[in-house]
């Protein structure tokens, strides 16, 4: 069996959110993603993902901040609340901060937008993984009497909303329409529940 060379996949990661960047997710070749890592043979990308559609969720899952979070479901719910919000906000601020993670996000956005199949994809790996943590957390938390019993959902959108339009327009448009702090945020949504 052939060995496996454990720093090629990270090169291979990399070069799939340069070439995704690029040219897109549906536009881009195993071959340009090879080239780009500097391999031989786009087939050896086979030997580190199943598929496509393996290397595109590893590719978010690595490069989005949020996804992180998902790792270890665990331990995040076992924070309390502002503890687990302002670790939330952080991860989700920390996009703008990093010139990966902003492409992350443009591919994603992109690539949703392109195509439907490909958005559902997408949302299965993260956006929906994610609502169902915050959901989960809000929920717990409600249910122990440490916040009030609003639904869970519109707890997370009225969170999670503002922190994304900040996110999109810092990232897209390199402005800041408004600046936040993880913990000060936290603490001013907290206190309005």
């Amino acid at each position: 069996m052939r060995e496996i060379n454990p720093h090629r996949k990270d090169d291979i990661l990399a070069a799939a959110l340069k070439v995704f960047g690029e040219k897109g997710y549906l536009s881009s070749s195993n071959k340009d993603i090879a080239r780009a890592a500097g391999m031989r043979s786009a087939a050896l990308i086979y030997h580190y993902f199943e598929n496509r559609e393996d290397l595109l969720r590893q590719v978010i899952e690595r490069y989005h901040p949020a996804a992180r979070l998902l790792l270890d479901r665990e331990a995040f719910l076992a924070l309390d609340l502002e503890q687990a919000l302002t670790l939330f906000a952080s991860e989700l601020l920390s996009i703008s901060a990093h010139e990966e993670t902003v492409l992350a996000l443009r591919v994603i956005m992109s690539e949703a937008m392109r195509d439907p199949h490909t958005a559902e994809r997408i949302y299965q790996i993260l956006p929906q993984p994610v609502f169902q943590l915050l959901k989960e957390l809000f929920s717990s938390h409600i249910s122990r009497g440490h916040i009030r019993p609003d639904p869970p959902e519109q707890l997370v959108c009225k969170f999670v909303g503002p922190l994304l339009m900040s996110i999109f327009v810092q990232s897209v448009f390199k402005q800041t329409l408004c600046s936040f702090e993880a913990s000060a945020y936290v603490s001013d949504y907290l206190a309005a529940l």
